[in-house]
């Protein structure tokens, strides 16, 4: 991996360049950041003229994207979409309270105690629209539901032992792209790789499932 520079429009950024056994070059954006995956072929003129023949979408991504927190005191969280001021006070209590658009957190690790309510908050979320999308749309039984941190994925179904998982930075989108992702796992239990039959799953639940995916892309994790 090596970082380097490159002028858009004016204004220089970094971008990742990732040197791997490929035969193309890749250009991607996530979570703000560009990201090319490229063969040991491509040289850094060829690389960089991929970016710029790609300068508007590149840029586009670049300010759509949200940075969904700041655990400081004085800072912010994004929860279900909607902004939340942090208010901290140490009194060595793991809690949170809520209180208009303000997280009161009365430990000095805030953070880590934040993230205790939002593994909760989100969890009890989808543990809800499970239940429903099961009376609705599957004919299923209730899988086991575990939020954990993911570097670079959504979600996770693991059908033989009957359970999804998700990635906790879901907690920061709005519920029809959380939505997305849990139709998106519960269609792995029906077909379970990526194929034309499982997209097929997908559409006959959300019919606008293109939609989510390209946002989510453009959001990146």
């Amino acid at each position: 991996m090596e970082i380097r520079k490159i002028e858009l429009n004016g204004q220089v950024f970094e971008y990742q360049l990732n040197i791997k056994q490929i035969k193309r070059c890749y250009l991607k954006v996530v979570a703000g950041k560009i990201i090319v995956n490229s063969g040991p072929y491509f040289s850094i003129n060829e690389i960089e003229q991929l970016i710029k023949d790609n300068q508007d979408a590149v840029l586009k991504q670049i300010d759509n994207y949200l940075i969904k927190y700041d655990y400081s005191n004085g800072g912010f969280v994004y929860i279900f979409n909607q902004r939340y001021q942090i208010i901290s006070y140490d009194l060595n209590n793991r809690k949170t309270v809520f209180h208009d658009d303000k997280i009161y957190v009365y430990h000095r690790q805030i953070q880590t105690t934040i993230e205790i309510t939002l593994k909760t908050i989100l969890k009890q979320y989808i543990e809800k629209r499970i239940q429903e999308y099961l009376k609705q749309a599957f004919i299923l039984p209730m899988p086991a539901v575990e939020i954990k941190k993911y570097k670079s994925r959504w979600g996770a179904c693991y059908p033989k032992i009957n359970k999804v998982s998700f990635n906790l930075a879901l907690v920061h989108l709005n519920y029809e792209l959380i939505d997305y992702v849990i139709v998106h796992e519960l269609c792995h239990f029906l077909q379970p790789n990526h194929s034309k039959q499982f997209y097929q799953e997908i559409k006959k639940r959300l019919p606008n499932y293109k939609q989510c995916e390209k946002k989510l892309k453009e959001i990146g994790i």
